[in-house]
């Protein structure tokens, strides 16, 4: 098939079905998605549940994994309030213009604490 052919649309939007259960369905989070009969509480609860996966401490894929400091975050008891101080204090540390490790942040990193200079 051709992309952009009726026939890709038509699949991806089968695939993209809620009550579709082949092992290829599409969901909210996938970029082909195409939004059929998903309620706007649907695709709310599928992001909600998306999130508070990737917010947990445990979570594997390191590139989606969600922090204290995204704005996506779902506190839960994986994070006990240690953890969370020490990650951002690690951010912080790492933030700081003087550092010199490998692992610095920047400000364009995701996790750059921004603190003014005159903070030191």
């Amino acid at each position: 098939m051709q992309p952009g052919t009726h026939a890709v649309k038509k699949d991806l939007q089968r695939r993209s079905d809620k009550n579709y259960d082949g092992p290829d369905k599409l969901y909210p989070s996938d970029r082909l998605f195409r939004n059929t009969n998903w309620t706007k509480d649907d695709v709310f609860t599928y992001w909600a549940i998306f999130n508070a996966n990737r917010s947990d401490y445990g979570y594997a894929d390191l590139n989606n994994k969600l922090y204290p400091s995204d704005p996506e975050f779902v506190p839960n008891n994986s994070w006990s309030p240690d953890l969370i101080d020490a990650f951002n204090e690690d951010c912080l540390r790492r933030s700081n213009y003087f550092y010199e490790g490998d692992d610095k942040l920047t400000p364009s990193d995701r996790h750059f604490i921004q603190k003014s200079i005159l903070d030191r």
